[in-house]
């Protein structure tokens, strides 16, 4: 079996596309680490879903007693404008 040699006797250096790779590989986290940074930002995004849910669910309390209130507002409203019906069908009639 032969060796790669060149015409000198010397090995070939790596081609320039597997330098680049290995390059590559060198400069990436181990896979540990990108592990660890990812449980870091699911739990940062779980942190801030769960303060988004609470804040909702404030907004929605704060809305369902402000709808109580309005529909109170309306039957209140129209009690009121019926009163005035009668009064002023009895001022209309004397």
């Amino acid at each position: 079996m032969q060796s790669l040699r060149s015409k000198d006797g010397v090995k070939p250096q790596a081609t320039s596309q597997a330098k680049q790779q290995n390059d590559s590989n060198k400069r990436q986290p181990p896979l540990r680490e990108l592990i660890l940074e990812q449980a870091r930002i699911n739990e940062s995004i779980y942190k801030k879903l769960a303060f988004n849910d609470e804040m909702l669910e404030g907004i929605n309390s704060k809305l369902d007693n402000f709808s109580l209130v309005v529909k109170e507002q309306i039957v209140s409203n129209k009690k009121t404008e019926s009163k005035i019906t009668h009064l002023s069908f009895y001022f209309v009639c004397h």
